[in-house]
């Protein structure tokens, strides 16, 4: 069955192009419990699922018209997908992620024909947003909720646009799958929601904790400068747990700057250096807005020590900076980008498309030249982004409803996600990436410049 595909009306001009979600989504999990189930499903002995394993192959018995937007046959679905035609055209980009539409209609019409999921055909709308504007994502919300009133969206927003994923997460009849899960956000959230990346209130700890084990923690002064959705995660986890490691927090602010209002956040940063100077901060940590922190931190001659909260921001830095201004920033990942491409369930991934069009040039990470396509961001993104969503789906069964899909999760356990090393959905934790390690920038590495590991991968799972 062909999905059925329509593009999210263009909406404002200007800004800046945003940092692209990567194998390490930030997110935060503590608030992340729904109003629509109170019905936990756990598992005594996790056993590694595989959503290409798992997907239905026959009908099952007794498939209804559950929950809005799921019929006898079909499940609709909503996909939101950066707009790179839009950033082209405002001379903010000259590169995209190849042919997202192409991309996003193989992998769904590959998942219906080998069964779907929950014993249902996936019916699929696109909406293409301008990641540059709230506004434009929230038309993509509301073309996705109400003109075609799906079951559950795959992508939420991302970047600036970010402030419009409310639109989809308070929505106490939605699934939600993927996105960045802020602290702020979650307070909110009313959605059923699941990441393939990792939640901030997790992550964050572990960062700190392998930069403590690693040594990089020695009583320093440290400056922490948030980006305006990242304030809530600076203040309820970053800076208690500086205080507890010993460390000295002289600055503490928080750029509510538009990203896309570069003179004016060139300005706030003029500012910021000043205070950072008369503090006598030892270190910088950017805990979002990432392309501006290293903008401004250049531009005003900052020699201190950079740790990057969001490691998706430092790798997708912006066209107004230089990839070099970045070199030695240290930030918490998982495989490299080569390894990650690498991985067995993500190469037998991409294999599937290249089979199918091998007229199109698809290369690795590190052998993508200066401007050229990304089609590896877009295809690893899908591959990822539909794998959770297959299995969390068939683990809801047949009956389609938020709260199924919230028990099915639970009930998983460690599960295998391309392009990741450890996975798990669980009871409480509905981020899956697992995989943790301290890496470095390098703007030498590759064509555009790559995170190189300095410690051992963890296995972080609760």
């Amino acid at each position: 069955m062909k999905m059925l595909v329509k593009r999210a009306a263009a909406a404002a001009v200007l800004a800046l192009v945003v940092a692209a979600c990567g194998d390490d989504t930030t997110a935060t999990t503590d608030e992340t419990t729904t109003t629509t189930s109170e019905a936990t499903s756990t598992t005594d002995a996790p056993t590694t699922i595989d959503a290409a394993t798992t997907t239905s192959t026959t009908t099952p018995e007794a498939l209804t018209a559950s929950w809005k937007g799921v019929t006898e046959d079909t499940v609709s679905v909503g996909v939101s997908i950066l707009d790179f035609d839009a950033l082209k055209e405002m001379g903010l980009q000259d590169f995209g992620w190849g042919d997202q539409r192409l991309i996003w209609e193989f992998y769904i019409d590959e998942l219906n024909a080998r069964g779907g999921v929950a014993g249902r055909q996936v019916d699929a709308e696109l909406a293409f947003y301008n990641p540059a504007f709230a506004i434009e994502a929230e038309e993509a919300c509301l073309q996705m909720t109400e003109d075609r009133e799906v079951f559950a969206v795959i992508g939420a927003f991302l970047g600036p646009a970010e402030p419009a994923t409310p639109c989809l997460t308070q929505q106490e009849d939605l699934v939600v799958f993927n996105g960045t899960m802020t602290v702020d956000l979650l307070a909110g959230a009313k959605s059923v929601w699941v990441a393939d990346g990792t939640a901030g209130r997790r992550r964050i700890p572990i960062f700190f904790d392998l930069l403590d084990q690693a040594g990089y923690v020695d009583g320093q002064k440290i400056a922490v400068v948030s980006g305006n959705e990242n304030e809530g995660d600076t203040v309820d986890v970053i800076v208690p747990i500086l205080e507890e490691l010993g460390l000295d927090v002289v600055v503490t602010s928080v750029n509510t700057v538009s990203e896309d209002d570069v003179l004016e956040e060139d300005r706030y940063w003029d500012t910021t250096a000043e205070k950072i100077r008369s503090e006598g901060a030892e270190v910088i940590i950017i805990n979002g807005d990432t392309t501006g922190a290293i903008r401004g931190i250049h531009r005003n001659d900052l020699p201190q020590e950079l740790w990057v909260v969001t490691a998706d921001q430092l790798v997708n830095l912006g066209t107004t900076v230089d990839r070099s201004e970045a070199d030695g920033a240290i930030t918490l990942a998982g495989l490299s980008a080569e390894e990650g491409w690498a991985e067995p369930g993500m190469a037998a991934c991409v294999k599937k498309f290249t089979d199918a069009h091998p007229e199109i040039d698809v290369r690795g990470p590190l052998d993508v030249g200066e401007g050229d396509e990304r089609w590896d961001t877009a295809i690893g993104q899908a591959c990822r982004w539909l794998a959770v969503f297959e299995v969390v789906m068939n683990a809801a069964g047949p009956e389609l409803t938020p709260a199924s899909v919230q028990a099915g999760y639970e009930g998983l356990g460690d599960i295998a996600l391309p392009g990741a090393a450890f996975a798990s959905l669980g009871p409480g934790k509905p981020d899956a990436n697992d995989g943790f390690r301290l890496s470095e920038w390098d703007s030498t590495v590759g064509e555009n410049g790559s995170l190189v590991p300095i410690t051992d991968l963890l296995d972080a799972a609760p």
